[in-house]
């Protein structure tokens, strides 16, 4: 599967690209929203993993962009911050990860979130 990746802590994105490629994934890893919005095109990935509160363009405002130019894309939410259930932050994704996680629980979140916007779709 292929997966996009914008998280703005260079270790922790180190991190989560190494072990999703471990998994057998391709993926493209980027720092800022902008690099993400530069380089994404419609049909190149399955799956968007965003951090919420990257600098230059929030992850929920990235992740609303990205499904606007591709429907199909499942959504998964990395934060540091506590959000309550029914936070319209929440909205464009599938699944939700707290930080600090561990690689396990992110490799669920790849499949449950694919799972879960597929159900969405089909509907």
């Amino acid at each position: 599967m292929r997966i996009l990746l914008v998280e703005d802590e260079a270790i922790t994105s180190l991190v989560l690209a190494d072990s999703l490629r471990q998994e057998g994934h391709q993926v493209d890893a980027f720092l800022s929203s902008e690099e993400a919005l530069q380089s994404f095109q419609p049909g190149q990935y399955d799956l968007i993993m965003v951090d919420l509160g990257i600098p230059d363009l929030s992850g929920d405002q990235l992740a609303q962009r990205l499904k606007q130019r591709d429907d199909r894309l499942a959504a998964v939410l990395l934060t540091g911050w506590h959000l309550q259930e029914g936070d319209p932050r929440l909205a464009p994704f599938e699944v939700y990860i707290q930080k600090p996680f561990d690689v396990r629980r992110v490799r669920r979140a790849v499949y449950t979130a694919l799972e879960l916007h597929s159900r969405d779709t089909d509907s």
